[in-house]
């Protein structure tokens, strides 16, 4: 299956609180307790694209359906 990866953007938002929140809910991938709402995956996208930042999705099976992301994040700048 082929897999086309391009940058997210806000209709893509729906898509990715789906495909985000089972792994809030069901294994310790994440440190949230609670699922994101829509509101606030669209929030947390606009904020990395605004810093320069990719925010990626992977389309995969039928067309337009997204099957991955990655959001991007700058390392924390700490002075030892």
């Amino acid at each position: 299956m082929p897999y086309f990866i391009r940058a997210a953007g806000s209709a893509d938002v729906p898509a990715i609180a789906a495909i985000y929140a089972p792994f809030v809910l069901n294994s310790t991938a994440t440190l949230e307790l609670e699922p994101p709402d829509v509101a606030e995956v669209e929030r947390r996208l606009r904020s990395v694209q605004q810093g320069g930042l990719p925010y990626l999705v992977a389309e995969g099976g039928p067309p337009g359906r997204l099957c991955g992301l990655r959001g991007g994040a700058r390392w924390p700048s700490t002075k030892w």
